[in-house]
């Protein structure tokens, strides 16, 4: 939505989102806030949507 249509392609939202869960870190920031898969459920939703 803020990048724009063209900004970012399918394979690097889905890049983005693996990344995502190999960061434990970031993982538990968000789990810690927002209860536990907060990161992994978006994340398959995005590889299943453009993976």
């Amino acid at each position: 939505m803020h990048w724009g249509d063209a900004a970012c392609t399918p394979e690097a939202h889905v890049a983005l989102a693996k990344g995502c869960l190999e960061d434990a870190r970031f993982v538990a920031y968000y789990d810690e806030a927002c209860g536990s898969g907060a990161i992994a459920f978006p994340a398959a939703a995005i590889e299943n949507a453009f993976g």
